[in-house]
């Protein structure tokens, strides 16, 4: 039995597990927090204040930029696309200057990168920019067209006694124009009548296609000039079998063939007047093919497009794939190892290989989950992760048949918001606006998303990869996150631009993103839930910032009622550690320590301060005496 007059010290200085709003607040883990808001949690345990953000420009837009991403050129240079008031501009970093290059009709578009061009999908209509000029650009496809043969040529079966037998009747032997890579270009009506003689043709070998029966030599033509080989395709009467002949057949009055059918216009192709693609919502590159994958079409929103090789507007009449369940939607697409995965709300598609006709495997993937934001799909640390109905999901490659070594107790498919933020991620409204980024220098994904009825973005939630907790933070507006390629995060948001957590400068707008951080410890029973204990002073170790005014509001809670609140302030001058005794008087089961940054402190300045850094909070108890007799 503990001694009630001794004071004993509670001490937690470990904040590794962040953010948990799923368990009661009596269930955290020591290393939990109730409230994590702008706060960036350390390895060695400790917490500290995040970065403020900084704007991009020093006058804003007249309306909410809505998309960001930046293109990164062939010759070294970069600059940031952004679409603001359904218009796509362009910033040039090196001359700190934007100018509108072409009206969407969107706030989002499809985009991707060729051969240092810009392909884009506005206003229904693809458009490609090249750094001077926006030009439109036109869906086509190719079809070549062939004659038939001017005479029906005579066929007749040969037969060759001693073999298996077949029935007997008539049979129609068809003509076809293939290419050279075996694509089925044309075919002639049937051409001629041949009667099968009820005797016996042997068979020595029978092809994996039994129509396709032999294919003449291929001749060498000059460079560049295509040409087509002749066929025979034998097509059945519907009262008798099909024919499997053996690969050496004959046939008798066989045509006299010298050269081959030649297409005098090979290039020949036929414009599409609209096509579905011109309003696609989602549109990437599949390095592995060299296609280029569209969906989101309005009208044939569960549809996949695809063009041909390193040919954006080549899109075949063929080209296009549905899920054979009832999907609804496409709601994102993303290029996962080899693969090219198409999102849903409740299911994902894969699309591997390189040819449809040869190697492609179009197929459902083993989960019921999907995403209900093409913006929060991202590649994160071997995985690729993703905001859902119930969660936030990595999905590792074993899940599209590449093998990976797996952790223990880790799946194809993980809800890291599981048992921690679940909460949150129920409650946020407008699902479809939230964006999310992976910060790779710092192994983070943030996800900004809307949690009122406004329909703005207005939290950031942030999931640490290293330590595999989460941060919030609260009251401020996203609408779309771009990670650069020297690794900052811009953000657009309202009508300007941010970069996140880029630190204030001795120029920079304290008041416009002051970062203002604030934790709230779990319930501290001190391993005596049922008993009252008396706590008599709190101890606050800190980093001293050396800011003039810096202050911070330590508040106890006793039974979730407020004890005391003290003000702190954290001078300039002293030692580089500072640690707060608070004399205080609180009577209770269960107690909770609150610690914010005053609404009146100076923002720490980038070079001129340290931010501030919490290392430890600490308690002196003792167990009250207990009265009343034993039961």
């Amino acid at each position: 039995m503990p001694d009630p007059s001794r004071v004993i010290q509670h001490v937690d200085y470990n904040y590794t597990g962040g953010l948990n709003v799923d368990a009661s607040p009596d269930h955290l883990d020591r290393s939990e927090l109730q409230i994590a808001e702008n706060v960036e949690l350390s390895k060695r345990g400790g917490l500290r204040k995040r970065k403020s953000s900084q704007v991009l420009f020093e006058e804003g837009f007249y309306e909410k930029i809505t998309q960001v991403f930046e293109w990164q050129r062939d010759d070294g240079t970069s600059s940031l696309l952004f679409v603001a008031d359904q218009t796509l501009m362009e910033y040039i970093f090196e001359t700190e200057e934007s100018e509108p290059l072409h009206a969407v009709g969107y706030d989002r578009i499809a985009y991707f990168f060729l051969q240092d061009k810009l392909y884009f999908i506005g206003e229904e209509q693809m458009y490609v920019y090249d750094g001077d000029t926006v030009e439109e650009v036109t869906l086509f496809y190719d079809r070549h067209t062939l004659p038939a043969p001017p005479e029906a040529p005579v066929v007749e079966f040969q037969t060759i006694i001693g073999g298996g037998a077949f029935s007997s009747g008539t049979y129609k032997c068809l003509y076809v124009y293939v290419t050279k890579e075996g694509e089925i270009i044309s075919q002639a009506s049937p051409v001629a009548e041949v009667e099968a003689p009820p005797d016996s043709y042997r068979v020595d070998w029978i092809m994996p296609n039994p129509n396709y029966q032999r294919v003449l030599p291929f001749m060498t033509l000059a460079d560049g000039e295509e040409f087509y080989q002749l066929f025979h395709d034998v097509i059945p009467h519907p009262d008798y079998d099909t024919i499997t002949d053996p690969i050496e057949h004959k046939f008798y009055n066989e045509p006299d063939i010298e050269e081959p059918f030649v297409d005098t216009d090979p290039d020949e192709q036929f414009e599409y007047e609209e096509h579905p693609v011109e309003t696609c919502k989602f549109a990437v590159r599949h390095p592995k093919s060299f296609r280029m994958f569209y969906a989101g079409a309005e009208g044939n929103e569960s549809a996949l497009y695809f063009s041909e090789p390193n040919d954006p507007p080549a899109i075949r009449e063929t080209s296009v794939l549905y899920p054979t369940t009832a999907d609804g939607p496409v709601t994102g697409l993303a290029v996962f190892m080899d693969a090219v995965l198409v999102f849903y709300k409740n299911s994902i598609w894969s699309w591997r290989g390189i040819d449809p006709e040869i190697d492609a495997v179009w197929e459902k993937l083993p989960t019921s989950e999907g995403t209900l934001s093409s913006n929060t799909i991202h590649l994160t640390t071997s995985s690729i992760t993703m905001f859902g109905p119930g969660g936030l999901y990595a999905l590792s490659p074993n899940i599209i048949g590449v093998s990976m070594a797996m952790e223990a107790r880790e799946n194809y498919i993980n809800n890291i918001a599981k048992n921690r933020v679940s909460s949150i991620i129920k409650e946020i409204t407008y699902p479809e606006q939230a964006t999310g980024v992976f910060d790779s220098k710092h192994e983070r994904y943030l996800l900004s998303y809307c949690d009122d009825d406004t329909g703005i973005n207005n939290n950031v939630l942030v999931f640490d990869f290293n330590l595999g907790s989460f941060t919030l933070y609260p009251d401020i507006h996203i609408n779309d996150f771009c990670y650069t390629l020297n690794g900052d995060i811009l953000a657009a948001s309202d009508n300007n631009m941010i970069v996140f957590e880029q630190g204030l400068d001795s120029e920079g707008d304290p008041e416009y993103d002051p970062a203002r951080w604030k934790i709230r410890s779990p319930r501290y029973h001190f391993g005596h839930p049922f008993r009252k204990k008396k706590v008599s002073r709190i101890y606050v170790a800190m980093e001293n910032p050396f800011i003039d005014g810096y202050k911070i509001i330590v508040t106890l809670y006793a039974d979730d009622e407020e004890v005391e609140s003290k003000e702190v302030v954290i001078g300039s001058g002293g030692a580089r550690l500072y640690t707060a005794r608070l004399q205080t008087y609180a009577v209770g089961s269960r107690f909770e320590v609150v610690i914010e940054e005053h609404e009146d402190s100076p923002v720490p300045v980038t070079g001129m301060h340290n931010m501030p850094t919490l290392y430890g909070i600490a308690l002196d108890y003792n167990l009250v005496q207990q009265m009343g007799d034993t039961v």
